[in-house]
């Protein structure tokens, strides 16, 4: 029998170079709708896992959604939460 997960892949177009928020290496940027659940990023063949999005974010950006329109039902800003990226497998 199968059981449920609440594990969410998320696979990012692209890692994000450190220095953008003022760091070194490379990071993924995940947005915090993944926030309540572990996550699994996947990156061409490489993952690693986030097992508590809230305690392991490293640092955050906030942007203004390029979409949003008055009566829309998008949130008019959304925050993206960064990882140092190092794979676990």
């Amino acid at each position: 029998m199968k059981t449920k997960t609440n594990i969410k892949i998320y696979r990012p177009k692209d890692l994000v170079d450190g220095s953008v928020i003022g760091q070194e290496g490379k990071w993924v940027a995940v947005p915090d709708k993944y926030a309540n659940r572990p996550i699994c990023v996947v990156y061409g063949d490489m993952q690693m896992d986030i097992k508590n999005y809230k305690a392991q974010v490293q640092a955050y950006r906030t942007f203004r959604d390029q979409f949003w329109t008055p009566g829309s039902n998008r949130t008019q800003h959304y925050s993206l939460g960064y990882f140092k990226w190092q794979p676990d497998r």
